[in-house]
């Protein structure tokens, strides 16, 4: 099974998921490329941009029995 990973903070009491992470020193339409990955939010922080979705709905994937180990 394939599993793909991402990324996921908590910005202003939201959780997003990281589209894109691009340093500041890029010279790039931020508008415009926010608009091809279909972001949410751009937000920018410690010299990157943030390219961000917003996380609308969390739900249990699979549930794992707890073992209580001795």
């Amino acid at each position: 099974m394939l599993e793909i990973k991402k990324q996921v903070v908590e910005w202003d009491d939201t959780l997003w998921v990281v589209k894109r992470m691009i340093p500041e020193s890029y010279q790039f339409d931020i508008s415009e490329y926010r608009q091809y990955l279909n972001a949410d939010k751009v937000a920018k922080k410690n010299g990157y941009y943030f390219f961000l979705e917003e996380v609308k709905e969390v739900g249990i994937l699979e549930e794992i029995p707890y073992i209580k180990e001795n």
